[in-house]
């Protein structure tokens, strides 16, 4: 009988993986479509935190739903995120929402609970054992504030809203010019664009 809590230390690393093209989905399992389940409507309500954060991120969903979505019955895309499945959620607000925006966020979330920094330090522990720079990896800390937002933590919800933030600069900026009106001032002046991560000011 797998516990929920030890279980989903190793769900990131599987997910990644399922996401990056190793499309090997289990059989038919009570536990894994209630994990997925589970997994969608927490990702359902980090894409409903992003439009609560910004009118930028709400038409960023939009178009990519209109572009992405099966059609409801009356021709038009689904555009509720509850009614999507969790590999379409995470493309979105892995692909879609500047690695900037999810940077700032986890660093709020991190700064403000030790729970999200203890879980933060374990993912991150797991993609340096593979060579990976957690800071630059979108589906890592998509899945710290999902960790946060199903723990109905109110410091993961403001870091997800935060996170929209990146959307509107990008806006504003046309694409590739994200950092440099950051709110944060303890990360302003660097003005590197929304791919590039501030490694110095991780590195404390």
């Amino acid at each position: 009988g797998g516990g929920g809590g030890g279980d989903r230390s190793r769900k990131p690393r599987a997910e990644r993986g399922r996401q990056r093209g190793g499309g090997e989905e289990p059989p038919d399992g009570g536990d894994d479509a209630a994990g997925a389940d589970e997994e969608a409507a927490t990702l359902a309500r980090l894409v409903r935190l992003l439009q609560r954060g910004s009118n930028e991120a709400k038409r960023c969903w939009d178009g990519f739903c209109d572009r992405n979505a099966p059609r409801s019955k009356g021709g038009s895309a689904v555009r509720d995120p509850r009614r999507h499945s969790a590999d379409f959620l995470r493309e979105f607000l892995c692909a879609e929402v500047p690695i900037s925006g999810w940077v700032a966020g986890v660093e709020l979330a991190v700064g403000e609970v030790p729970e999200l920094q203890s879980r933060w330090n374990e993912l991150a522990d797991m993609a340096t054992g593979d060579d990976e720079d957690p800071w630059a990896d979108p589906h890592l800390l998509v899945e710290l504030l999902a960790f946060g937002v199903a723990a109905n933590l109110d410091a993961a919800a403001a870091a997800v809203e935060r996170a929209a933030a990146a959307l509107g600069e990008v806006g504003d900026a046309a694409g590739d010019r994200g950092g440099d009106r950051d709110d944060g001032g303890d990360r302003g002046g660097s003005g590197a664009g929304a791919g590039a991560v501030d490694q110095g000011a991780r590195a404390g």
